[in-house]
């Protein structure tokens, strides 16, 4: 075993609550919250290993070609070269509890200067800033706050640079002006649901979609001082799906693609009429759970592309590409990793960008051939949804990781040791998920129980099961949360969650539940409430040996323990209030620290 580095009698006392239970409410703390807001107060915890550690979410690239942005539930915006797919730059949401700091839209303009991100920024309920950055320093150039009624979804500069376009969660579209210290200067919030897609065309239009199954069509003035935005028409219909999500405008602005959330189908429209003119349905896909919602035009405007969340008969997701301007013939191929798409971007000389939830994305060429990727070292571990087993207490938990087909791993509570393989000596059990008539669970957005429906968030989708031993409480791991549900279907607790929950399973003294999460973390939770209470990260070495594995293990309040290797890329993230970028810091660069009980006070 590699050996173990880090605050011994400190991460000791925190897992006395894990042990007692007696005193897991002092210990399961939450981090305070600034003042208007609700940011942590004191520094928390994170991994970063150089890439996103939760799922990407969005990603832009500059007109040239030279740098992609992403954005990601891990709360970091992260900027790229896109010659060499090296990373440049890292910057640090302020964060805070649940959501608060997962970026869901990122944009780069034109010329490459420029990064607006928005997401669930500042406040668990209420307005989320949008956050303007300089590309080159990452410093902050604006936060705009002004009557953001929730969360922003899609952001996309205008092909000059001057407009921002957001659309959000509640409150529809709002247009932001960089010559006028990117004040709003337009807004519609006649929109009936969540809007997720805009795309300006260079000769002053601007089109969204929105999950109230409508498209909507604006114009501008695009070289005047007075741009006088304006909607043109009635709002259209989608005709193919009811969530009509991705939109693209071709570069001569003569078609735009329109792809959806619910079908696996592309819609082409005239760019200035909308009237359809043909569309792609692509045969032998099954959306898996959802269609092909992310859509882009190549640069000269004979291929269109499109991706989202469709399985092949193989099982892959693969990018659709078709030729005479989106009306030809069909050519398939795959990305970097078997995962939702989350941006679809095309650069000059017929190269492509593709980012995958995963987190992973890279560049390829023309014919589909990977230039390079970039990953995420920690484990995916999807597919553990019957096979993470726990010991009774729950202290000692065996998992693995995509493609392992079994468990891999043991992690010891009681020895803090992770041991590859688990010995064969029956201390753990599978999840229970036979003894409640619950169906729909496998990747279902409307999980029942004795065939009556489950209260489920919309857009949520069930991942996981475990079924108490008495059968008179259940646990459902989902995209958004852990829940705790009785025998007769309500809901006890909701643990809301950055990271789909792939696995989740109960010690059978009742007092703890484990769960799978999709940044690779394992997680205990108490069962009385849902609250976290410990989460161990495994990470590969980078030695050769295929038995090593470093890993770290914290708290909520920020005592943990590691292994040298995962020290590394350990760092202390701090909220400067909402004006400001989070900082980091490593562990390691805290002198005198390894074996302290307060390293975590700076």
């Amino acid at each position: 075993m590699a050996q173990v580095c880090g605050h011994r009698r400190a991460i000791a006392a925190a897992l006395f609550g894990l042990v007692t239970l007696a005193v897991a409410p002092a210990l399961a703390e939450d981090q305070g919250a600034s003042a208007g807001t609700d940011l942590y107060d004191r520094p928390v915890l994170a991994i970063d290993p150089g890439m996103h550690t939760a799922k990407i979410r969005s990603q832009a690239v500059d007109r040239e070609g030279k740098y992609a942005v992403t954005g990601g539930a891990d709360r970091t915006v992260r900027m790229w070269s896109i010659a060499d797919g090296k990373l440049l730059r890292t910057i640090w949401i302020p964060s805070g509890p649940e959501y608060v700091g997962a970026i869901f839209a990122v944009a780069i303009s034109p010329d490459g200067s420029t990064i607006a991100a928005g997401g669930w920024t500042e406040s668990i309920q209420g307005g989320s800033p949008i956050y303007i950055f300089d590309r080159e320093s990452g410093n902050r150039i604006q936060r705009i706050h002004d009557d953001l009624p929730s969360d922003t979804k899609f952001l996309t500069f205008s092909l000059d640079g001057r407009y921002l376009a957001a659309t959000l969660g509640s409150g529809g579209l709002r247009v932001f002006d960089r010559d006028k210290d990117w004040s709003e200067i337009f807004r519609d919030d006649q929109y009936g649901d969540s809007s997720y897609g805009a795309a300006f065309a260079r000769d002053g239009r601007l089109a969204t979609t929105s999950d109230d199954g409508m498209i909507r069509l604006y114009r501008y003035d695009p070289i005047s001082d007075k741009p006088k935005f304006r909607r043109v028409g009635d709002p259209l219909k989608a005709p193919s799906g009811d969530h009509p999500l991705g939109v693209a405008y071709s570069p001569d602005g003569k078609r735009l693609a329109v792809g959806y959330f619910d079908v696996a189908t592309v819609d082409i429209f005239d760019g200035t009429t909308l009237e359809r003119v043909g569309g792609q349905r692509p045969t032998d896909v099954t959306p898996a759970p959802s269609g092909l919602f992310k859509v882009a035009w190549s640069r000269d405007g004979q291929t269109l592309f499109a991706a989202g969340a469709v399985e092949d008969a193989q099982g892959r997701y693969p990018l659709f590409a078709w030729d005479r301007g989106g009306l030809g013939d069909e050519r398939r191929t795959t990305y970097c990793a078997s995962d939702a798409v989350a941006g679809v971007d095309t650069l000059p000389e017929r190269r492509i960008l593709v980012v995958s939830m995963a987190p992973c994305f890279g560049l390829m060429d023309a014919r589909g051939r990977p230039i390079w990727t970039v990953s995420s070292p920690v484990l995916d571990l999807r597919n553990q949804r019957d096979i993470m087993r726990v010991s009774e207490d729950g202290k000692v938990v065996d998992f693995g990781y995509i493609g392992s087909g079994a468990p891999v791993l043991r992690f010891d509570m009681r020895s803090l040791t992770l041991s590859s393989p688990p010995p064969n000596d029956d201390l753990t059990f599978a999840p229970r998920q036979e003894g409640l008539a619950i169906d729909g669970w496998r990747n279902g957005a409307s999980p029942t129980l004795g065939g009556g429906t489950l209260p489920f968030e919309a857009y949520d989708f069930a991942r996981s099961l475990a079924i108490a031993p008495d059968a008179k409480r259940f646990y459902l791991g989902s995209s958004f949360a852990l829940t705790a549900f009785d025998d007769a279907g309500t809901q006890k607790w909701r643990w809301p969650s950055r990271n789909e929950i792939w696995a989740v399973n109960g010690s059978k003294d009742r007092r703890i539940v484990v769960t799978a999460d999709a940044d690779g973390a394992i997680r205990w939770h108490r069962a009385d409430d849902g609250r976290e209470l410990l989460a161990l990260q495994v990470l590969p070495t980078k030695n050769t040996d295929p038995t090593r594995w470093d890993w770290v293990l914290w708290t909520p309040e920020g005592f943990y323990q590691a292994t040298p290797g995962a020290e590394e890329v350990l760092k202390w993230v701090t909220n400067h209030g909402p004006d400001s970028a989070a900082t980091t810091l490593p562990v390691s660069a805290i002198a005198n620290c390894t074996g302290r009980t307060r390293c975590r006070s700076f």
